[in-house]
């Protein structure tokens, strides 16, 4: 990891800030228009709106402040996006740390002179009082799998805390700035008012981690982000609004503003997977970190003739991201046949031996009879990689298979014989893993697969195009991606069909922008969003207010499981709804697309 560091220098200050606040006092008078509240001189918003609302207007800073971002060669290689939710809740703590037990190590810290001493003593007492602590309770250096994921939090927190002691340098400044005063107090709220004319914006909220470094004339601001590519210009506009709040609120000038932003690399020093390894997962587009995983697991299982694998895997996601084709991926890898079965239509021990013996029949293979157990064969089969799709479907059946899926075990009895699996590699996939039993969960290693970005899905898409001969431009790419829900498979159906319909009549449907929202409209019944008349329904049932999942199913004319499995998880993504302690919360985001289809 590293830090990169972006200036909001005054001119860019200059030229952003009333374009924020134009933002803020628009919203403000249009719902205050549409709730029909008397015209009030002073309209108010909390600070969690007044994000939400530059998050609305995400493709507004998109556009005026991508040359800013484009230099920083932001990346995040193979981390899951969960990691930068997680950075923001441990730097929250480290922040919590020093403003209060810690504070008397940052104090002596001030006095001296050696930075790299500084940064230690900071780092040592962090560290051990604070960031190990976090580490265990979220169960991030307790998981083998989870290890990547806690380096990478420990070295954007001692880079944080390097910075730190950067700042509090005694020769730098006249004193050394007080922890209280330093590390701004996120409990406390802060109220900002700004003016417009006639009408007045009150911001209140609870700010994020902040530094305030006090200089002569003012102070400069400090905040640190996950360097998240897709949210870099929404992090800047959020960053001049906080340099405008605390401005306001404290009455002090802010004279410098500083986003650091962390980033990942690859590191070349690493060894590269088995050719047959490499190959076998060659072309899979996205989930980087899921994909790296898997590569790691069978580079060790083939370590062992036959393969060997110490965990069972359930790949869990949204349906259409791949899970079928990583666990084919799988097997391919490991040079063994792969035996899949659909978790709803299986009946019992008796129906799986027999799909596991026709796909090896097909391959050459069979089951070696060792001896007999109560006049019944026991039979020795194979390696073969098994996969049971939707395995929340198996319901009370799973019990039946408690011995299969035992890794010490791996045994099945039926009324004919008895089975052993030894070299039988077990993998499992399901878009909802809530369903599943604690007892099945503990036997599985669970991957999590993440929602696809526009950007990935959009490459997905061109060579369904190409391989007629036809070029798709990359904003018509990223608007189907987006029509398709950003879900491959769904996105690759459509796209299927925009390409049958231009090859056939090319100029009744060209490949144009209008033609592809005609088609959406009028075919598949989805907006430029991929949204339909149930998410909009969805949307609705929440413009009363936050609501829980059977509030909402008493509501809605369709079943919970499509509500979690198909309608939240995209909502979610898009940024329409967040999950609150209150239940579902219709963002502004929501509300506007709301509205706008409404009007």
């Amino acid at each position: 990891m590293d830090l990169a560091r972006l200036d909001i220098t005054p001119a860019l200050r200059t030229a952003l800030e009333p374009l924020i606040l134009d933002t803020l006092f628009e919203y403000c008078v249009r719902h205050r228009t549409r709730a029909g509240v008397a015209n009030d001189s002073v309209v108010q918003l909390t600070l969690a709106q007044a994000m939400e609302v530059l998050a609305a207007q995400q493709p507004r800073w998109k556009d005026r402040l991508q040359s800013v971002v484009t230099p920083l060669n932001l990346a995040q290689d193979g981390l899951p996006r969960r990691t930068g939710v997680q950075l923001q809740e441990l730097l929250l703590k480290a922040h919590e740390f020093f403003r209060r037990e810690g504070a008397p190590t940052c104090r002596a810290a001030s006095a001296v002179a050696d930075e790299k001493k500084r940064f230690r003593m900071l780092w040592t007492d962090l560290f051990s009082r604070r960031v190990l602590d976090w580490l265990r309770e979220n169960e991030l250096i307790t998981d083998t799998d989870n290890l990547d994921i806690a380096d990478a939090l420990v070295e954007c927190a001692k880079l944080w805390t390097l910075d730190i002691a950067r700042q509090i340098d005694p020769a730098a400044a006249s004193r050394p700035p007080e922890p209280s005063g330093f590390f701004l107090d996120a409990d406390s709220e802060i109220t900002a008012l700004f003016e417009r004319g006639p009408v007045k914006l009150k911001v209140r909220g609870r700010p994020e981690a902040l530094l305030m470094r006090p200089l002569e004339a003012g102070f400069e601001l400090h905040e640190y982000k996950f360097g998240e590519p897709d949210l870099a210009e929404l992090r800047i506009a959020q960053m001049v609004l906080y340099m405008a709040l605390l401005e306001r609120a404290k009455k002090v000038t802010c004279l410098r503003g500083t986003l650091g932003l962390f980033r990942s690399h690859s590191s070349n020093d690493l060894p590269g997977f088995p050719p047959e390894v490499e190959q076998a997962f060659a072309g899979f587009l996205g989930n980087a970190a899921v994909v790296r995983r898997l590569k790691l697991k069978a580079s060790l299982a083939r370590r062992d003739s036959p393969p060997r694998m110490g965990d069972n895997l359930l790949l869990s996601g949204p349906g259409g991201l791949g899970k079928t084709e990583l666990a084919r991926r799988m097997a391919r890898a490991l040079d063994t046949p792969l035996v899949e079965l659909t978790s709803a239509t299986l009946k019992g021990p008796e129906e799986l031996i027999a799909a596991i013996d026709k796909t090896l029949a097909a391959t050459g293979r069979k089951p070696v009879e060792t001896s007999r157990e109560s006049d019944k064969p026991v039979l020795v089969y194979p390696p073969l990689v098994l996969l049971l799709r939707h395995a929340h479907e198996l319901r009370r059946k799973a019990e039946a298979l408690a011995s299969l899926i035992d890794l010490k075990e791996r045994r099945l009895v039926t009324a004919t014989c008895t089975a052993l699996f030894p070299s039988t590699i077990i993998l499992a996939t399901t878009p909802e893993p809530g369903k599943l039993s604690e007892a099945f969960l503990s036997r599985f290693r669970r991957l999590d697969l993440e929602l696809y970005r526009p950007e990935e899905v959009a490459v997905m898409l061109r060579p369904v195009f190409e391989d007629k001969g036809m070029k798709l431009s990359d904003p018509l790419a990223l608007l189907l991606a987006r029509i398709g829900r950003c879900n491959p498979r769904r996105a690759l159906d459509l796209a299927r069909e925009f390409r049958d319909h231009h090859e056939y009549a090319p100029a009744a449907t060209p490949l144009t922008r209008e033609a592809l929202l005609k088609l959406a409209r009028t075919d598949w019944h989805v907006d430029e969003r991929g949204l339909t008349t149930k998410d909009y329904q969805y949307l609705a049932a929440l413009e009363s207010g936050p609501k829980g999942l059977p509030a909402l199913q008493q509501l809605l004319p369709f079943g919970g499981d499509e509500v979690t499995a198909l309608i939240e998880p995209y909502l979610l993504q898009l940024g329409t709804i967040h999950r609150s302690a209150r239940g579902r919360v219709l963002t502004v985001l929501g509300e506007q697309l709301l509205h706008r289809r409404s009007g």
